[in-house]
């Protein structure tokens, strides 16, 4: 019936008015949250830890909160710019424009307080795997909001295919990279130079063949470290036979 009546119930585009109130409620509710929590955030860039939390906490909450952030200012800046009633020059409104440039910094801006919480978390207790994949997922996404930021001043900017790309680079990065070797060696150099106070024998160990050239150093060390490093490459003798390493010496 409707289609007889040639009627439409849903307009094809949505006025700037609506979208700039809704951007602009967002907007505020953010600078709110960023003057409440200003004292953590400073905190987080002074690489100090507030008094409450742990330095796992600490990263835990940034990242997840970042996640959060991230993806409703991601979904909000595909649907105002998909959905907003574009000028006669096919274009954003400036007044739109300019509030989704600011969701974009507040993004990135956020996206960095929760890096530098994981920075901090590293400097003291080293690097894992969780915590190195964490750290790149967090600069691919920087990169792909700086892009959509840049597409919003830039209106020519092909950014998609420079989104493909970023993340196709980061991708290709993880898997070529042997980030165990990394993890392992970095931790050992942080160890000796005491950067951090403490080695996990048992997460060098986790990381398989990879951790066993710093657990023969750390073997060689005096104390509980000697025995735990020892006890590690017993446990690793089958990837050291199946390397052709048949003993320790030879490792």
């Amino acid at each position: 019936d409707l289609a007889e009546t040639d009627v439409k119930t849903i307009p094809d585009k949505v006025s700037k008015i609506i979208l700039n109130t809704i951007l602009s409620a967002t907007a505020v509710v953010y600078i709110a949250y960023l003057v409440s929590q200003l004292a953590y955030i400073t905190k987080a860039f002074a690489f100090l830890l507030p008094d409450n939390y742990s330095a796992a906490e600490f990263a835990r909450s940034g990242f997840f909160q970042m996640g959060v952030i991230a993806f409703i200012n991601f979904v909000i800046l595909f649907l105002c710019a998909t959905l907003v009633k574009k000028t006669e020059s096919k274009k954003i409104p400036a007044s739109t424009k300019s509030l989704l440039i600011f969701l974009c910094l507040f993004t990135v801006f956020y996206i960095s307080t929760a890096f530098v919480k994981m920075m901090k978390y590293i400097s003291l207790y080293g690097l894992t795997r969780l915590r190195v994949l964490t750290s790149v997922f967090m600069l691919m996404l920087a990169f792909i909001f700086i892009i959509i930021l840049l597409r919003l001043i830039f209106t020519r900017l092909k950014y998609i295919k420079a989104i493909i790309l970023v993340c196709t680079i980061t991708m290709i990065s993880v898997s070529v990279v042997d980030i165990n070797t990394v993890i392992a060696n970095y931790n050992y150099d942080a160890y000796k130079s005491g950067k951090i106070s403490n080695i996990d024998v048992e997460q060098i160990g986790s990381l398989g063949v990879s951790g066993l050239p710093v657990l023969v150093k750390l073997s060689e060390e005096k104390g509980d470290i000697k025995a735990d490093a020892t006890n590690e490459i017993e446990y690793l003798s089958y990837d050291i036979y199946e390397n052709g390493l048949e003993n320790l010496k030879d490792c």
